[in-house]
C-alpha cells in the first residue's frame, strides 16, 4: 500500500539527521558580523557563511510553545539563518494566509494606525528571536516590506496606501518619515528575553532597508486605486524636476531628445508644468535597446534620462536610510534591498554594505486565488539551457543563478535574500543541491530559501500534504536533502573557483538596458567566479580579475589594463543619446589578434567580437559561449 512522505514542520530531527552540531551557539558568540575584503566576518576574523530560510508574515509572532519547538527544529537542520521577513503585514483572518495573525499581530493595525506595536505580537517576536539565537540561529532583519499605511498614520495625501506597493516609499517624505520611526521602535526596542536592543545584538548579521523596492519600477497595477493618484503625480513631478534642473527649459530638453528629426518629446509635454511621462516600468528594471525606436515609449533619450533620474533618487534614499540606521548605532552591514536585475539598478543600491537579490524559477503567478497556482510556461529546471532559454525572448527568461548574479558587485558580499524552484517535475529537488554548488563555486555568503512555513503555529498545518507550494516545511525535495545543502555550503565542499570573471559597466551602459543584456551571466557564474563592476570616474578597468568583460551596453569601455579583456558592443555608439559613435574602440582591441572566424578575433589579451547582435541577438549564446570556452 502506498503512503504519503511524513514531514512535521516542528519535529526536530534525530540522529544521524540532526544536523545541530554545525552549529556555535548561541548566535553572536564570536561577535558582530562585518563586511570585509567582498565577504562577511565574525568580529574575532572568523569567516561567516549562512543557509537557512525566510519565516513570512504571521509566521514572525508564534506562540512561545511554536517557537521554542521551530528554533529546535531549525537547529537540528542546520540552519544558521532565519529572515524575519514580513512582519508588518497587515491582519488576515484565514489561516495560513499570507498575513498577520490577528490573535498577536507585531503592528496593532486594530488601533486605526500603523505606527504602535500590538503587545503580544511584539512580545511573541521578541520571544522567537531570542529562542533562535539561543540555538545558534541568526537574524536578518526586514523594515518595510508589507505595511499598510493607515489613515491615522497622518499621512501627507487624504486616506492611506495599500499593503506592498512599490516605488512611492522611497519618494515620498512622510512614508520616508514613517520607516525612520518603525526602524528605531523596532530596533531600539530592548528585547526582555535577551536583555539586548536588535541594533546591539551580534546575533543579527543585516538589516534590510526594505523589500524588493526601487525608484524605478512599476507596481504592476497595484497603485491603480485613487488614493494613490497624488503618490503617481508625485513621481512625476519629481521626474520634470529632475529634468528642469538638467536641462533648464523645454527647448533644450527638446533639443537633447531629438535625432535626425524625430522628436521623443510630445508637444503637450512641458517639464515646467510637469507633464513629461516617465518611464512606467515594471516589476524588473525595463528594457530599452540602444538602436531602438528613437520615440518609442521607452525609447533610448527619454529611458536614459529616466535611468538617470531613478538612480539619483535610489542613491539619495538608501544613503540617507543608511546613515539613520548608522545613527542609531547599527553595528552590522545594512543592505538596501533585493529583486534587482537591470545595471542601473544594481547600481542604484550599491550604497549598501553588502548586495542581496531574489531568485525565482516556475515562480507561480500573483495573486494565488483560491489555493490554485498558475505558472506561466513551467520548464524543468535541471534540464534547462541557460544558454538558449532567453532565445526570442530575452532576460526575462532565467535560471536562478544567471538572475542572482546580476546584483553580485565587486567588493560586497553577496546572499539570496529569497529563492525557490516551485517546478513539479521529476528533477525537481537536484535544483537545490545545484544552487548550493554553485553558490559555494562563486563564493557567495548566504543562501535564503523562501519559505519555510506561514503559520504561527505549530500543529495547524499538515505533515503529509502540501497545500501550500511556497511553504517548503513538509516539501521532500527540500527537507531530505537539506542536511546534505548544509553541509555542502557552511563547510565549503565545492571548492571557490580558481579564476575571476569582472563585467564591467561605464556609467552611459547604466542609462540603456539591450534586451539580452544578461548574457555574461548565463555562462561565467557556471564555470567561474563572476562579479559586477562599475567604473565610476572614467571608463578605464583597473582591476585584478583573470579576465574583464565589458557589459558593451554601449561602445564605451577600456580594458587596455586588464589581464585578458572580452569586448563588444551592441550599439555603435558611446552614449545612450546616440550623438557619439565610436569608430576606434573595437577597432583597437583587435590589434595583435588573429581573426578565428569572421567578426571573431582571438589575441593573448583579447578576444574581440565585431558583431555581438549576430553572434547572440536573437538570445541563443551558444556560439559566445563555445569561442569563450576556447578562448579561455
Amino acid at each position: 500500500m502506498k503512503q504519503r512522505i511524513r514531514i512535521h514542520k516542528a519535529e526536530p530531527n534525530t540522529g544521524v539527521l540532526n544536523y545541530s552540531h554545525l552549529l556555535d551557539a548561541p548566535a553572536g558568540k564570536h561577535g558582530f558580523v562585518e563586511a570585509k575584503k567582498g565577504h562577511l566576518y565574525f568580529e574575532d576574523g572568523t569567516r561567516a557563511r549562512f543557509l537557512g530560510f525566510n519565516v513570512a508574515a504571521r509566521s514572525n509572532t508564534p506562540d512561545h510553545e511554536t517557537a521554542d519547538r521551530m528554533a529546535e527544529r531549525f537547529a537540528s537542520m542546520g540552519v544558521n539563518i532565519i529572515r524575519l521577513h514580513a512582519a508588518d503585514a497587515p491582519v488576515g483572518e484565514e489561516p495560513g494566509s499570507w498575513s498577520s495573525c490577528k490573535e498577536a499581530p507585531l503592528l496593532d493595525y486594530a488601533s486605526g494606525t500603523s505606527r504602535k506595536f500590538n503587545p503580544d505580537g511584539l512580545d511573541r517576536f521578541d520571544y522567537f528571536a531570542a529562542k533562535l539565537k539561543e540555538k545558534g540561529i541568526y537574524l536578518h532583519i526586514d523594515l518595510i516590506v508589507a505595511r499598510k499605511f493607515e489613515e491615522g498614520d497622518g499621512m501627507e495625501y487624504p486616506g492611506g496606501a495599500p499593503s506592498c506597493i512599490k516605488r512611492y516609499c522611497l519618494y515620498n517624505q512622510r512614508m520616508i518619515e514613517l520607516q525612520k520611526e518603525y526602524a528605531k521602535e523596532l530596533l531600539c526596542h530592548v528585547n526582555p528575553y535577551t536583555g539586548l536592543a536588535l541594533i546591539d545584538d551580534p546575533a543579527v548579521v543585516t538589516i534590510q532597508i526594505n523589500n524588493e523596492d526601487t525608484a524605478i519600477k512599476g507596481n504592476m497595477g497595484d497603485d491603480a486605486g485613487e488614493e494613490m493618484k497624488p503618490y503617481r503625480a508625485e513621481v512625476q513631478e519629481r521626474f520634470n524636476d529632475f529634468l528642469l534642473m538638467k536641462y533648464h527649459t523645454r527647448e533644450h530638453l527638446e533639443e537633447a531628445w531629438t535625432k535626425d528629426g524625430c522628436c521623443a518629446l510630445g508637444e503637450e509635454e512641458d517639464p515646467a508644468r510637469g507633464t513629461v511621462r516617465g518611464i512606467e516600468g515594471s516589476f524588473y528594471q525595463p528594457v530599452s535597446d540602444p538602436e531602438g525606436e528613437w520615440d518609442a515609449p521607452e525609447g533610448p533619450a527619454r529611458y536614459a534620462d529616466f535611468m538617470e533620474f531613478g538612480i539619483y533618487m535610489n542613491r539619495k534614499f538608501y544613503q540617507d536610510m543608511k546613515d539613520y540606521i548608522h545613527f542609531l548605532g547599527a553595528k552590522v552591514p545594512v543592505v538596501t534591498s533585493n529583486l534587482i536585475a537591470g545595471a542601473a539598478d544594481v547600481y542604484g543600491h550599491t550604497d549598501g554594505d553588502l548586495m542581496e537579490n531574489n531568485s525565482y524559477f516556475n515562480h507561480p503567478l500573483l495573486p494565488v486565488e483560491n489555493n490554485t497556482y498558475l505558472v506561466a510556461g513551467p520548464m524543468e529546471y535541471v534540464s534547462t539551457n541557460p544558454l538558449t532559454m532567453q532565445t526570442g525572448v530575452g532576460s526575462a527568461a532565467t535560471t536562478l543563478l544567471s538572475l542572482g548574479s546580476l546584483a553580485i558587485v565587486k567588493g560586497k558580499p553577496f546572499m539570496l535574500s529569497e529563492w525557490n524552484e516551485y517546478g513539479e517535475h521529476p528533477f525537481h529537488s537536484t535544483a537545490f543541491v545545484q544552487m548550493a554548488a554553485y553558490a559555494c563555486l562563486n563564493d557567495w555568503d548566504g543562501l535564503i530559501l523562501y519559505n519555510h512555513h506561514t503559520s504561527e503555529n505549530w500543529d495547524d498545518q499538515p505533515a503529509d500534504e502540501i497545500l501550500n507550494v511556497f511553504d517548503v516545511y513538509n516539501d521532500p525535495a527540500v527537507i531530505c536533502q537539506w542536511g546534505f545543502m548544509v553541509s555542502v555550503f557552511l563547510k565549503g565542499l565545492v571548492s571557490v573557483a580558481k579564476n575571476c570573471v569582472d563585467v564591467v559597466y561605464t556609467q552611459n551602459d547604466l542609462k540603456t538596458l539591450p534586451l539580452f543584456h544578461a548574457m555574461p551571466t548565463t555562462f561565467f557564474p557556471y564555470i567561474t567566479s563572476m562579479r559586477n563592476v562599475f567604473l565610476d570616474g572614467g571608463d578605464k578597468y583597473q582591476g585584478n580579475a583573470d579576465i574583464a568583460v565589458n557589459a558593451g551596453f554601449l561602445n564605451g569601455a577600456d580594458l587596455s589594463d586588464a589581464e585578458h579583456g572580452v569586448y563588444y558592443a551592441w550599439s555603435e555608439y558611446r552614449d545612450a543619446f546616440r550623438c557619439y559613435k565610436e569608430e576606434n574602440r573595437l577597432e583597437n582591441a583587435v590589434k595583435d589578434t588573429k581573426e578565428i572566424q569572421p567578426g571573431v578575433h582571438l589575441g593573448e589579451k583579447a578576444l574581440v567580437f565585431d558583431r555581438i547582435r549576430e553572434t547572440s541577438g536573437n538570445g541563443d549564446y551558444r556560439t559566445f559561449a563555445e569561442i569563450m570556452d576556447s578562448a579561455m
